[in-house]
Order: C-alpha cells, then sequence, then structure tokens
C-alpha cells in the first residue's frame, strides 16, 4: 500500500503521509499460512470468525472490530483535516472493508461480502448529507492497454 501510494503521490504531485491506523488487520499468527494450514493450526479460531468475525481475534492478533475503530477513527481526522478536498487513502482489504462497513452503517459481519481485487479503487463520498459508495472494487485501470499498431500489408 505504501508503494502504491508514493506512485500516486509522483504521478499526481501530492504528497504522501504515511498512516499507521489504515494498515491491514494484523493477522497476529495466521500471516503466512495457507488455507489448509490455518485450518489444521485454528480449528477454533475458524468457528468463532465465521460466526462472530467482527469480535473474534485472529490468533495473536486483532478483531475486525479493532481494525474498524482505528481505520474509522483516521478517516474522520482525514474529514476534519480536509473539509472541502478529496483524499486519496491506500489501504488493504479487511481496512477497506470496515470503512465502508462504518460509512454505511453495516454490521461488521457483513463487510467480508464486499470483494476487493489486489489494486482496485473503492470510492466513497462521505459528507453531512450522508455517506455513499461510489464505487466497489473498480478494475479498469489495471487493465493492459491494446494499442493497436501500424497495419503491414504483404504487396
Amino acid at each position: 500500500a505504501a508503494q502504491t501510494a508514493e506512485v500516486i503521490g509522483k504521478v499526481s504531485s501530492i504528497p504522501v503521509t504515511l498512516m499507521a491506523d489504515l494498515s491491514e488487520a494484523d493477522a497476529g499468527n495466521l500471516e503466512g499460512l495457507t488455507g489448509d494450514e490455518m485450518r489444521r493450526q485454528f480449528p477454533d479460531f475458524l468457528k468463532r470468525w465465521n460466526s462472530d468475525p467482527a469480535n473474534t481475534y485472529m490468533p495473536g492478533g486483532e478483531s475486525l472490530a479493532q481494525v474498524q475503530t482505528r481505520a474509522w477513527s483516521t478517516v474522520l481526522k482525514l474529514l476534519t483535516a480536509h473539509p472541502d478536498s478529496s483524499v486519496v487513502a491506500v489501504t488493504h482489504n479487511f481496512t477497506i472493508q470496515t470503512i465502508i462497513s462504518s460509512a454505511l452503517h453495516i454490521p461488521i459481519a457483513q463487510c467480508r461480502r464486499f470483494k476487493q481485487s489486489l489494486g482496485n479503487l473503492t470510492r466513497l463520498e462521505i459528507s453531512p448529507a450522508g455517506n455513499f459508495l461510489i464505487s466497489l472494487n473498480e478494475t479498469w485501470h489495471l487493465e493492459p492497454q491494446h494499442h493497436v499498431g501500424p497495419c503491414e500489408l504483404d504487396g
């Protein structure tokens, strides 16, 4: 995310400020495990996670409720600091999902239903008039550019 933010900042001439509270969920002991390894090593975690993902702590890590609290707090700080501006926040899957659920007042248990592709754009409008999801999981900018070269004809 930091590398992506640097590229965006360079291209748009906007200074980048790293904000730790927009980091991805701390997966703790799950970090680097495959799905099979996770199921074998932490079967009780998965049962809890499937029934109450908001309040279930990843082994040695944090819960989605914790991610949501720190990330939404940062979004509110950004809104205060830039009340009449657009802000680009580059972050990660669970963080994005919990920010969307905060903005739209959707229970955290439902936030995992927002699918996020790597490098996607998701846009929110947050204002006193209300919060709106403008776009979710845009990937048009990741598509290879199809340029047609000059035609060559056999004569």
